[in-house]
């Protein structure tokens, strides 16, 4: 539920700022003045400089006071309506980070879940890998041993017909072919178990849901904890920056070198 406005300042709507006549005459006058000074090389030149310059600063000063007087209630307008929003909006900011820090504690802890689920799938993968890769040597172990049985197998045959031994030979083919059964049939098995093993590591990933109406955001951030250590190994990361203040300071104490600095008298003339 909102409000289309939920302020309103009364009577603002048709306030109309100008400048007074005599104020653009004034400003003319000393503009004028101003200009008809080109160069200053003599007693007369700068106090026709002075006066000129009196005279716009006069203007700006005025221009400042009355801009600062006229602006005061409108600044005080504006605290006031800062205030009643605030004063407004009290109960209403705090719920808003109560609930935005219970909301921020629930996905925090479903993704330590997610990511807990998550190391768990991968330590289950790393042991169906291993057995795996044991069922895999297991397979070429048995194709191995099935190998060099029906090698034996069609040797002992190839003995037997030579010798003459029908029924050696028949039974030495049957071994083969038992071999070779026992071998494809371990490899199947294998395979399966593999096809098995995978598709539970898919179905097992998991990704925590999010709370409908809600937007989830990764707000990467930082704590120093060791400036000197951060400088020491990423000073572009630094900012240095001369402190002002206490420079000043010591100008105004009479120091005129510091090493790194170039101290020096900025003289500027003003008038009263």
């Amino acid at each position: 539920m909102s409000v289309a406005q939920p302020i309103a300042v009364r009577g603002a709507e048709g306030v109309t700022v100008s400048i007074a006549d005599d104020a653009y005459t004034a400003r003319t006058t000393a503009i004028e003045d101003a200009a008809f000074v080109t160069m200053v090389n003599s007693p007369f030149g700068a106090e026709q400089a002075a006066s000129a310059l009196r005279s716009l600063k006069s203007i700006s000063k005025s221009v400042e006071d009355c801009r600062k007087q006229i602006k005061a209630p409108v600044l005080d307008l504006g605290r006031k309506i800062d205030a009643t929003a605030e004063e407004f909006l009290r109960d209403v900011v705090a719920h808003e980070k109560r609930l935005g820090g219970l909301l921020s504690d629930y996905e925090v802890a479903k993704r330590r879940e997610a990511e807990a689920a998550e190391r768990a799938r991968q330590e289950e993968d790393r042991k169906q890998r291993e057995e795996e890769e044991k069922r895999q040597a297991e397979l070429r172990r048995i194709e191995e041993q099935a190998r060099r049985k029906a090698e034996e197998a069609e040797r002992v045959a190839r003995h037997a017909e030579n010798a003459g031994a029908a029924e050696a030979a028949r039974k030495a083919s049957e071994q083969a072919e038992r071999a070779r059964v026992d071998a494809e049939s371990a490899r199947l098995a294998a395979e399966e178990s593999a096809r098995v093993a995978e598709a539970q590591r898919k179905h097992a990933i998991s990704v925590p849901a999010r709370t409908a109406g809600t937007v989830v955001r990764d707000n990467w951030t930082f704590e120093l904890t060791d400036i000197n250590a951060l400088f020491a190994a990423r000073p572009e990361l630094c900012e240095i920056l001369p402190l002002r203040p206490a420079i000043i300071g010591q100008i105004r104490q009479g120091v005129r070198e510091i090493p790194g600095l170039r101290i020096f008298n900025n003289v500027s003339v003003g008038v009263r």
